[in-house]
Parts: C-alpha cells; sequence; structure tokens
C-alpha cells in the first residue's frame, strides 16, 4: 500500500485529512496498548525496506528472521528513535532498550496465531508495520479490541497489553475495520524485544 492509498483509509475511517490528525487517533483497550501512527514517513519507510532487503532475510522462502544482539545499524537507530514513545521511564531509560529483533513478511491473507510474546522476554514490545494494512485483534477472555495498523505505524505494548492480551491476526484476504472491509497485500513487521536478564545470561 503507497501513502496515497494508506491515506484514502485514514480518510475513509476517521475522517481526518490532515498528516498531524492522522498522528493523533487513539484506540480504547488494554492499559500499555499504543499506536504512533504516521511513525516512519514513506521516505523512512522506503529506507527501511531496502536495508531489509540487504540482509537477504527473505530469500527463497524464508519468511521469517531472528536475531539476537548484534544488530545492524538500521536496527540499532530504529530502536532509539522508538525509545521516547514509551510511557514507563524505567523502559525509556532501559540499555539496551532491545537485544532481540524479528522481521517476518506475510503474504497477502496470511495471519498471525493469537498469542502472548513469551515470558522470556521483558515487558516493552514494538512493532513497526510496513507496506500493508492489517487489523491486529486483542483479545481477554471476551473482550476484543481491533487496532488497525497501516505502513509506517508502531505499534508499542506494555504491562496489561503486553502481558494480560493476546494479539493476532485473521488469515483472510481482506479484513473488517468498522463497516469497511481492509483489503490485505504484502506486508513486513519489524518486532523488537528485550529478553530477560537471567535468560539473556544462559545464552552467553
Amino acid at each position: 500500500m503507497d501513502h496515497a492509498a494508506a491515506k484514502d483509509v485514514l480518510r475513509q475511517v476517521f475522517g481526518s485529512d490532515s498528516d498531524d490528525d492522522d498522528t493523533k487517533v487513539a484506540y480504547p483497550g488494554p492499559s500499555g496498548l499504543k499506536v504512533v501512527k504516521g511513525w516512519l514517513c514513506p521516505y523512512r519507510q522506503e529506507n527501511l525496506l531496502a536495508a531489509i532487503a540487504v540482509e537477504e532475510w527473505f530469500a527463497g522462502s524464508a519468511n521469517q528472521a531472528m536475531r539476537f544482539g548484534g544488530f545492524p545499524a538500521w536496527a540499532e537507530d530504529l530502536a532509539e528513535g522508538i525509545r521516547s514513545h514509551f510511557d514507563s521511564e524505567q523502559l525509556a531509560e532501559r540499555q539496551p532498550l532491545f537485544d532481540q529483533l524479528i522481521a517476518n513478511k506475510y503474504r497477502p491473507g496470511e495471519g498471525l496465531k493469537p498469542h502472548v510474546d513469551l515470558m522470556r522476554f521483558q515487558d516493552g514490545v514494538a512493532i513497526v508495520s510496513l507496506q500493508a494494512a492489517a487489523t491486529l485483534s486483542f483479545t481477554k477472555g471476551d473482550r476484543r479490541v481491533n487496532v488497525l495498523l497501516l505502513p509506517g505505524d508502531l505499534l508499542l505494548l506494555e504491562g496489561e497489553a503486553r502481558y494480560e492480551w493476546m494479539h493476532g491476526i485473521t488469515a483472510e484476504a481482506s479484513q473488517q475495520w468498522q463497516d469497511r472491509r481492509v483489503a490485505r497485500g504484502h506486508r513486513i513487521s519489524v518486532t523488537l524485544r528485550k529478553l530477560r536478564e537471567d535468560v539473556f545470561n544462559q545464552t552467553t
């Protein structure tokens, strides 16, 4: 999805035609769920996608790459740019902020099984969404909150949202968002997390 198409989806869903307004979209839901709309501009998205392509992580049929520590320079820059968006002062000052990275490539219509990130990781999870829109569903018991992620959006999970709510993506060619269907396309996500200290020490 290009920037113009992403803007059109925002206008349809939120009735906004302003970049400033786009960044102020608030989602009701679990405590600790935060979405920074349009965090990466189209130019920065293109640069990030180019940097990921250089890594050749998705050569052949591969659709996932996982790295522990030793991030490429672009990933270090990405992590530092995220730091100021965490609400928790403890998270914002953590060093390093992240030491584990997962890049996932989704084909149109592919889903993500509902899950809570493994307890081997500390609080504070960041997801950068690229290329295509997707609706991420958060569930806890019979409660459900849907979040529309557009290219360049940043999703942050802290506290309750990180530990108590499952999140996933339904496997379908288009997803329901409010009163509309949003078509799925090729999508890449970059997830950044930090191992618990006791787990990290076991791996070094």
